[in-house]
């Protein structure tokens, strides 16, 4: 029996079709992958629907429902404006693999994954990149952008940590402005490896650098297709902003069909 890697979404309703778009951006480079979808309202019609494709490339999908009601009540960045957001916290709760790649829904896939599971972590309890937006405006020198995390879930569970971040977040959750990613750099200040952009490419800084010309913060080489694209920040290519950069990747997911990803599996 092949091995199956294991990857992690935090969702609601609203941002269905997005997340629908992220694995189907997977599913075309990778397969023998188990999701895992942690929310607290989406429909089994949804998982169902979606299962009957994933089950073609020896995929599984898992509907983990979050009822902790308490997170409703901590504040999220106004573009993000869901609890959903501090649904990670719960990973090492609900899932046993050792190691887990947790992706935020507004990301596209670009290639191969499996060098992302191959990282070593040794006693790190993460691994992500730099978030440069948080260096370039807020004087934060070694802040890591938690949409794209590779999570050590033996360490996680060792150390009870999904305690400890809602004991943070309960303490700090008003006070940090960039609500469970402040939380999550708190706790793990320190205590994680540094990824490249290549693996957490942020669309939403590279527009901003663009529009404030300020184009030599750009990290990647003009034709670089970066494995993971981010579209962070409240710049999103489903929304009309045509000059946002990798808008055409997204949209060639969004409209790629499922039967396509099959037979390129088919004839691999």
């Amino acid at each position: 029996m092949v091995d199956k890697n294991t990857i992690v979404f935090a969702a609601d309703s609203r941002f269905s079709e997005q997340l629908m778009t992220a694995i189907k951006s997977i599913c075309y480079h990778n397969k023998d992958i188990r999701f895992f979808i942690l929310n607290r309202e989406l429909s089994s019609e949804w998982f169902s629907h979606i299962r009957a494709f994933l089950e073609k490339i020896n995929c599984e999908i898992f509907d983990i429902k979050i009822e902790y009601n308490e997170l409703k009540k901590y504040s999220t960045l106004p573009h993000i404006s869901s609890d959903s957001t501090y649904f990670r916290y719960f990973i090492p709760e609900f899932i046993d693999s050792d190691r887990v790649l947790y992706l935020d829904c507004d990301v596209i896939v670009n290639g191969s994954l499996n060098s992302m599971f191959e990282i070593e972590l040794g006693g790190y309890f993460l691994a992500a990149s730099l978030d440069n937006l948080a260096h370039d405006f807020h004087n934060q020198d070694n802040a890591f952008n938690a949409g794209v995390l590779i999570i050590n879930n033996q360490l996680w569970k060792k150390y009870d940590t999904h305690q400890e971040l809602l004991r943070l977040t309960e303490q700090y959750g008003h006070k940090i402005s960039d609500s469970d990613q402040g939380i999550l750099n708190l706790l793990f200040e320190g205590k994680w490896v540094k990824l490249t952009h290549n693996a957490n490419y942020l669309v939403g800084a590279e527009y901003i650098y663009i529009k404030n010309n300020l184009t030599q913060l750009i990290l990647r080489p003009e034709n670089e297709l970066p494995l993971i694209l981010h579209f962070n920040t409240e710049f999103k290519p489903w929304l009309p902003i045509y000059d946002l950069p990798f808008r055409d990747i997204y949209w060639f997911y969004y409209s790629l069909p499922w039967q396509d990803i099959i037979t390129k599996h088919q004839e691999g």
